[in-house]
């Protein structure tokens, strides 16, 4: 049974090579941390980052882990060069792996001399971020930038998206003669139908807060005071079908969530150019994967699209603070046109399309619903003035995300998918 016993072995290499792929990624994360910027500490044990002491010259942290990330002391004043923010923080998960592509694999010359199959293989889920805090209860200084899109303050993360299903083709056919005996006698199950794989969902976007940060001074056009936008990601696409007799593509995976983000302001913000709004404020679902195609001589069947994720929660407070240690204004002033004092979004993601499908008898997938806008909450019991025209002092939106459309069809008896309604907001 020399071809069994290739067969076995290469399934357990396989299986052996995977996990150790695997650990040695966890090894990487474990004794490997990203880069950061001088002034922040890396806490292996807990898994985040902790910026404190002198960051004069900015803190600047870009990472595709899903570790926590927290800044609780600024002690020296940050006045960086034009254009660059002066507390930056960008998080973005892994994007999921597309999925393997199945059918018959056969070998030419060298190892392994034997066919062998391959199922197609879903997309792998994109990661999550867990949390980015700012506050700088360890000690308040001030952050001046200039130039265009010099934020005072830019944190921004998104979840990865999805993975690609894998296409897939119906096998059947393709085994004939003294090879198609062998695996009878081997009991190896040949599909007779073919069925693609479905996409990854998209991983959430990161809950943000940043409160208590002192003072902020920004010059430039497009220079926000505070800037955060929290995302969820795409969901992978649902691979396409080829068969015979029967084909079904796969359904298109999940949007993420945008994640919560929570903004407490007690200090003074000034803005100065165009366009530089005080407080501004982003959470959006991921959109919905679109379900794969399918063709056959028989049935064709379109996979349905993906959920779209949900925008996230939004609270943002302007407040008066008085300590006996700490007075603090609650102040945000804006001088320009089109800035304004605060501006906030929650948006839904869009859902994924039906898959269309074809055949004697075809039918299209399923369009997915789009997601649904989470709440705002604005307090204010502090100053907030708008001077330039089109600057309105708190401008909230609450948006649902578009439904999808249904797959279309195609043969002598063809239904298309239905579509689907659009996110609340």
């Amino acid at each position: 049974m020399p071809f069994f016993s290739r067969l076995i072995r290469r399934y357990f290499l396989e299986i052996i090579n995977s996990y150790a792929i695997s650990l040695l990624l966890l090894i990487q994360l474990a004794v490997i941390p990203p880069a950061f910027a001088d002034g922040c500490h890396w806490h292996g044990s807990g898994r985040y980052f902790n910026c404190y002491g002198d960051l004069k010259g900015g803190v600047y942290l870009d990472h595709r882990y899903e570790f926590d990330v927290y800044i609780h002391s600024l002690t020296h004043d940050i006045t960086p060069a034009s254009s660059i923010p002066g507390v930056r923080i960008y998080t973005n998960g892994v994007n999921g792996e597309h999925g393997h592509e199945g059918g018959l694999v056969l070998s030419s010359a060298g190892w392994p001399e034997y066919p062998y199959f391959r199922l197609s293989s879903a997309g792998q889920h994109g990661t999550t971020h867990a949390a980015i805090e700012v506050d700088f209860v360890g000690g308040k200084a001030k952050i001046i930038t200039e130039g265009s899109h010099g934020y005072g303050i830019n944190v921004s993360g998104h979840g990865g998206n999805g993975g690609n299903g894998a296409i897939a083709v119906d096998l059947e056919p393709l085994i004939v003669g003294d090879i198609a005996a062998i695996l009878k006698d081997l009991g190896v199950d040949v599909p007779s139908k073919s069925d693609a794989a479905d996409g990854g969902n998209g991983g959430n976007g990161p809950a943000v807060s940043i409160s208590d940060v002192g003072s902020i001074v920004t010059t430039g056009e497009n220079g926000y005071g505070v800037y955060s936008f929290s995302e969820g990601g795409r969901g992978g696409n649902g691979g396409s079908a080829i068969g015979v007799l029967y084909a079904h593509g796969g359904d298109g995976g999940h949007g993420g969530v945008g994640g919560s983000i929570t903004i407490n302001n007690f200090s003074d913000i000034t803005t100065q150019g165009v366009s530089a709004h005080g407080v501004y404020a982003i959470s959006r679902g991921g959109d919905g994967g679109s379900g794969g195609a399918a063709a056959s001589v028989g049935a064709g069947l379109g996979g349905n699209g993906g959920y779209a994720g949900n925008g996230g929660n939004i609270t943002l407070t302007n407040a008066v603070q008085i300590t006996p240690t700490d007075p603090a204004t609650g102040s945000i002033e804006t001088s320009n046109t089109g800035a304004f004092g605060i501006y906030a979004q929650s948006k839904g993601g869009k859902g994924g399309a039906g898959g269309g499908g074809g055949g004697f008898y075809g039918g299209g997938g399923s369009g997915a619903t789009g997601g649904s806008a989470g709440n705002i909450n604005v307090g204010n019991n502090g100053w907030i003035g708008t001077s330039g025209s089109g600057s309105d002092a708190i401008h909230l939106e609450s948006i649902g995300g578009g439904g999808s459309s249904g797959g279309g069809a195609g043969g002598a008896v063809a239904i298309g998918g239905s579509g689907a309604e659009a996110g609340n907001g």
